[in-house]
């Protein structure tokens, strides 16, 4: 397997790089060499490396492989977008990674993040695109797949710090505190992590679980049961009283109306039902009569001339008085003007510059006085439009004009105002008239006792409605209380029931949890012996070939982490180790460990040569390049792979870029990355010869 393409977009300092790496070939060329100066982007590419593939569980293993301290993802992303993606409309971030399994088959993965304008992070919009590549055909996967996919067919994130790490930085690590180091290695080479989370997983679920079952008392149960069937028994029979009394009160209101419809026919009108109540509305109606009245006088004397002009009329009046406001104005602005006219000629004539050549005969000056005096005559003619050709009305001010017709053109709203108080007065003469009416049948039908008798019984049925209606609003409220408490009864009993039906088989799975957490417990220390003498026998391999110092023979690893070292005769030995030697340590430790994985994934190494002397980086180097079909990615400064060794290992090389700075401006740049380039290749050339 190997990485075939890594494609970023805004990512730290990169703004738009694509990266394509070819497949290791049977020839040998498996090594692809990456040359940058210290803060071009060589850490980046690999921490992009994490984040695409891994996203936030990325985190975890980053500290892991010596690419420093990052404990919080959000943090973390708002100082990898490239500043120069600061947008008013926000910004994305993107890391495409490519890895194929065999030449016709692979995946390719995109993570995407978005950021608000001012660079902060939008928790919720990672976004992964998911492809499996066959036969050159991308087909879409599901993105929640992306962690298994990871697991079979190329790194899982816990054991990626085995084959993807900061060469300088891991020795630190080691130094620091290397059982440990050595002991979460083994953990993550055997999966006891995952075991771990299992555990833990299984405790909570046994701690939630064991909340939510309750003994549950069945005696207790089945009185629950007796008193839910009561109270839905008293419950059926309220609701047949409550139908009863509906029914009574529907009878009772069908005899209200009927005795309501027979008082309106003998005079006793629902809101007028006795004299006193005539005659007051009767004077009120009299009084609006009234003023209605006066209103329509007051229009009468003031509108009707008007009304009695025809509306021709009125319409070629105001016609005729609008033209000649505007004829007014016209004239008026006319005067100004002319009044300045002799005034120009007088000064047209005195002006002698510039000379005119030849000089103007008399004929000629007063020729031209003449075309200019007839000039401003036309200025003037003819009239503008809609302007009166003559003035009639000399009488009127002109002052005065403009409220003339605004008067005018109310004329045509006066005759619906005439209209509405002619018909405003006619119904209330109409509803006086029925009030007269209806007081003389009052008057006349009351006499016999007919009307009281009515009112009387209506009276009655009244009170018997209202009776009625407060009866039924108690038992409807009686139902309504009923009705809640056989609810939560019967939620109660149900919730009771159900828990009691599940007690047993949730009571069996807490106990099955239990049991394999305990498993667990037992099967941890017994798994660091499955591999443990494998890993041990990897590494002091590794370590051989790697150490130019042959006192050591064999290194030993317990199940704590501690190292032994042994030398030929199995004696134990102590080495005071300097930091080279410490790094090629890590480097056969971390060897190892990916050799024991079994996975032929490709290594990745940012700071591949560190602290090492030449014999140091001769052994490595030899060392990466003896397994032609793994993929070795290097990420090195310029006194690391210089041109001895860029000449000496040329034919491994498979794939080179070279990265370089560009400035943007605003104390920020870009990385860009130059293929088929390296710090020496001139120098390698001129070497060569």
């Amino acid at each position: 397997m190997w990485i075939s393409k890594i494609e970023l977009t805004d990512f730290k300092s990169y703004q738009h790089q694509v990266f394509n790496f070819p497949v290791p070939s049977e020839a040998g060329k498996n090594i692809i060499l990456i040359g940058g100066m210290n803060g071009y982007g060589k850490t980046s590419l690999l921490q992009a490396i994490y984040l695409g593939l891994y996203g936030k569980e990325a985190i975890t293993y980053l500290a892991r492989a010596g690419l420093g301290d990052a404990d919080n993802y959000h943090k973390f992303l708002e100082k990898a977008l490239h500043k120069d993606a600061l947008r008013e409309y926000g910004s994305i971030m993107s890391v495409l990674i490519q890895f194929n399994t065999n030449i016709n088959h692979g995946f390719q993965v995109k993570r995407t993040w978005h950021f608000n304008h001012k660079g902060q992070y939008q928790r919720g919009t990672e976004h992964v695109d998911l492809l499996r590549i066959l036969d050159g055909l991308q087909e879409p996967l599901q993105s929640d797949s992306l962690e298994e996919i990871l697991e079979q067919q190329f790194v899982p994130a816990h054991i990626a710090p085995f084959f993807f790490f900061d060469g300088e930085k891991i020795n630190e690590l080691a130094t620091q505190n290397r059982p440990e180091q050595i002991k979460e290695g083994m953990e993550n080479l055997l999966g006891i992590v995952l075991l771990r989370n299992l555990k833990q997983t299984l405790h909570h679920y046994q701690i939630n679980t064991s909340k939510n079952i309750k003994k549950i008392d069945e005696e207790k149960l089945l009185a629950q049961n007796k008193e839910l069937s009561q109270k839905e028994e008293l419950l059926k029979s309220l609701q047949k009283e409550k139908s009863k009394f509906e029914r009574g009160l529907e009878r009772l209101t069908l005899h209200r109306t009927e005795l309501t419809n027979r008082i309106a026919s003998l005079g006793g009108g629902a809101k007028v039902t006795d004299i006193k109540q005539i005659t007051d509305e009767q004077k009120r109606l009299e009084k609006q009569r009234d003023e209605c009245q006066k209103n329509l006088d007051d229009l009468l004397v003031t509108e009707i001339p008007f009304q009695l002009v025809g509306q021709e009329l009125i319409d070629s009046y105001r016609q005729q008085i609008s033209g000649e406001i505007k004829k007014l104005a016209w004239e008026a602005k006319n005067t100004d003007l002319k009044n300045n006219k002799d005034e120009f000629l007088r000064r047209f004539a005195k002006t002698k510059t510039p000379e005119m050549n030849p000089a103007l005969t008399e004929s000629q000056q007063q020729s031209l006085m003449l075309r200019l005096e007839k000039v401003w005559q036309n200025m003037f003619s003819p009239l503008p439009k809609d302007c009166a050709t003559e003035t009639i009305h000399h009488y009127i001010q002109r002052e005065n004009r403009q409220k003339l017709l605004q008067r005018l053109k109310h004329i045509d709203s006066t005759n619906y105002d005439l209209i509405r108080l002619v018909k405003q007065r006619d119904l209330l003469d109409n509803q006086i008239e029925a009030l007269k009416n209806r007081y003389a049948k009052i008057e006349s039908i009351d006499k016999d006792g007919r009307l009281e008798s009515l009112k009387t019984e209506l009276q009655k049925t009244q009170k018997e409605i209202d009776e009625k209606q407060k009866t039924l609003g108690k038992v409807e409220r009686e139902i309504t209380a009923l009705r809640t408490a056989v609810n939560q009864l019967n939620a109660t009993y149900k919730q009771q029931f159900s828990k009691f039906v599940q007690a047993q088989p949730m009571l069996s799975k807490v106990a099955n949890a239990h049991q394999i957490e305990k498993l667990i417990d037992d099967l941890i220390p017994k798994l660091y012996p499955l591999k443990q003498k494998q890993l041990t026998t990897a590494i002091s391999e590794t370590y051989h070939k790697l150490s130019h110092k042959q006192q050591i023979a064999e290194v030993k690893i317990d199940d704590t982490g501690n190292v032994t070292r042994l030398n030929q005769d199995g004696t134990l030995i102590g080495v005071e180790q300097s930091a080279g030697e410490n790094q090629i340590f890590a480097t056969a430790l971390l060897a190892g460990l990916a050799n024991v994985s079994g996975l032929k994934a490709p290594l990745i190494v940012d700071t591949p040569l560190g602290r090492l002397d030449s014999v140091h980086r001769d052994n490595i180097l030899n060392f990466w390049v003896s397994d032609k079909q793994r993929q070795v990615i290097l990420l090195s400064q310029d006194k690391e792979i210089d041109v001895f060794y860029y000449y000496k290992f040329k034919n491994s090389i498979a794939k080179t870029y070279l990265l370089e700075h560009q400035e943007l401006g605003h104390h920020f740049g870009k990385t860009v990355a130059i293929e088929d380039k390296y710090f020496f290749s001139e120098g390698v050339q001129g070497h060569k010869q």
